[in-house]
């Protein structure tokens, strides 16, 4: 599975294994207008360098930027433990903690797709933008839009 092609913003990271890590670390808001790569990539800012997901918690919805080379790992860490994903479309993932319904988290979202019954997530939640070959994408304002469609506060 390679993922040598950068997307928008030049960042492109393939997914591996369980995710695990701790609850509240590791995420900075960041503005939804990703910047494209360019010739003068190489002097992005720290900023630009972070891998955006859309973060569902009590504090709302938004896009968020996670530090570092591992951003799965980042983003376990984020959402509290070990996680699991699951597909929305053809271009969303969701990412749940696995023990969620376990540790009896609060409901706060539900996910809605036509011709299912909304489905509770239990405690925080992200959604992730994977590409053809299953690696990570960077997600932009468009696709912030298309993840609050499918994940809806109950």
């Amino acid at each position: 599975m390679g993922c040598a092609a950068p997307g928008p913003t030049g960042i492109r990271r393939s997914l591996s294994g369980p995710m695990q890590g701790r609850a509240g670390q590791g995420a900075a808001p960041l503005s939804a207008s990703p910047r494209p790569a360019g010739p003068g990539a190489a002097h992005q800012s720290k900023e630009e360098n972070q891998m955006k997901v859309a973060l569902f918690g009590a504090g709302g919805i938004g896009l968020y930027g996670l530090p570092g080379e591992h951003p799965e790992g980042e983003l376990a860490e984020l959402l509290g433990g070990e996680t699991e994903m699951a597909r929305i479309d053809r271009r969303l993932k969701l990412v749940t903690r696995r023990d969620g319904e376990a540790e009896r988290l609060t409901i706060r979202y539900a996910l809605h797709r036509l011709g299912h019954e909304p489905e509770p997530i239990a405690g925080e939640c992200a959604v992730v933008a994977v590409g053809a070959e299953g690696c990570l994408l960077d997600m932009g304002r468009h696709d912030l839009a298309a993840a609050a469609r499918y994940i809806r506060p109950v």
